[in-house]
């Protein structure tokens, strides 16, 4: 970080840095075999990140409840195996500890509730396993509700508000990216705890469908959450291709101005191998709805190092440092704190 200003290089070697989403693990199951265990921790630990949630199932992948248990099973050997790297995380202070020690605190995630069947006992089983974290749609229709890409835009089902408050008196942070709108709007409304959106960004830069719009965004920081904005090129711009600092932080600013810096930070959605992102669409069917980019011959991820440099750029643009370190990490501590203790 020499060629950082003093003040950007304070911030990132003093912060809680984090990445709320990443895909692409070693042990990912959206992407499987997405890289080494040193080009994938290097990553992160070159980009200063202290946290990151992991997905092991999704609706479309590992969405049967052996599936499920046997990717958690392998993600949990993989970390356990690493002591001197990661801390497994099960509540907010193993994410203080893990920036005084160094090492890369990480929790599990599941993309989509189809991993939960008809069971809500599951939520406290994952839960003790490991998963702090759950998408509540994937793309499509599932048990609870409908996606962003379905056809149609239902709200949330009568199972669906049980696995909500269960989620909540378990201490699992419900998550409506990917979600309808309606479906986003009526689960936020059903929680007691905040409601985070991992990795979107605001449509009103760029109108795609996996992009949120205003009063989404605006209910969900009122019920306390926490937008991560993403990477993802597809989702950036018509092109695909442009994933710069500048670019991000537009996306980035646009949501501190609508909700307040207290409920923006990172989700980039990294997948560091684009190939793989390929091999998942095609493998994927209507998960991936046709001309929103997903089928581009080349796909296009932020990797988390461009966090130092969206850093840069709120600095220039007079954000306060409060505010800046909330961004980093602190906004979804208090998030994490408050739900998962």
């Amino acid at each position: 970080m020499s060629s950082l200003s003093a003040q950007t290089a304070r911030l990132m070697r003093d912060s809680v840095v984090i990445d709320m989403i990443a895909p692409g693990s070693p042990f990912g199951v959206l992407t499987p075999d997405e890289q080494s265990t040193e080009e994938w921790y290097g990553a992160y630990e070159h980009a200063g990140c202290t946290f990151t949630s992991c997905t092991v199932a999704a609706d479309h992948v590992a969405y049967s409840i052996e599936a499920c248990v046997q990717e958690i099973a392998k993600s949990r050997h993989w970390l356990l195996a690493h002591p001197n790297r990661f801390t497994l995380v099960e509540k907010a202070a193993d994410i203080r500890n893990a920036k005084v020690t160094g090492k890369l605190a990480v929790c599990l995630n599941i993309q989509g509730t189809l991993p939960y069947q008809r069971n809500l006992k599951l939520v406290e089983v994952y839960r003790r396993l490991g998963v702090l974290h759950a998408l509540v749609t994937y793309n499509e229709k599932n048990l609870l509700g409908d996606g962003c890409h379905e056809r149609t835009d239902c709200g949330l089902s009568r199972f669906g508000l049980g696995l909500v408050a269960e989620m909540n008196r378990v201490g699992v942070l419900v998550d409506v990216t990917h979600a309808g709108h309606r479906t986003a709007m009526e689960t936020i409304a059903a929680s007691e705890a905040p409601v985070i959106m991992s990795h979107s960004s605001p449509r009103a830069i760029f109108d795609h469908e996996r992009n949120v719009p205003d009063d989404l965004i605006v209910a969900m920081a009122q019920k306390g959450g926490v937008i991560g904005i993403q990477g993802v090129g597809i989702f950036m711009s018509a092109e695909g291709s442009d994933i710069s600092a500048q670019r991000l932080f537009a996306f980035l600013d646009y949501s501190v101005q609508l909700v307040g810096a207290n409920h923006v930070g990172f989700g980039l959605d990294y997948i560091m191998h684009p190939q793989n992102a390929q091999k998942l669409v095609a493998q994927s069917g209507s998960s991936y709805a046709r001309g929103g980019g997903y089928y581009n011959a080349v796909h296009y991820f932020s990797p988390p190092e461009i966090i130092v440099e969206v850093v840069g750029l709120m600095l220039r643009k007079n954000y306060s440092e409060t505010d800046v370190q909330g961004i980093l990490g602190e906004n979804w501590l208090r998030v994490i704190e408050q739900v998962c203790g």
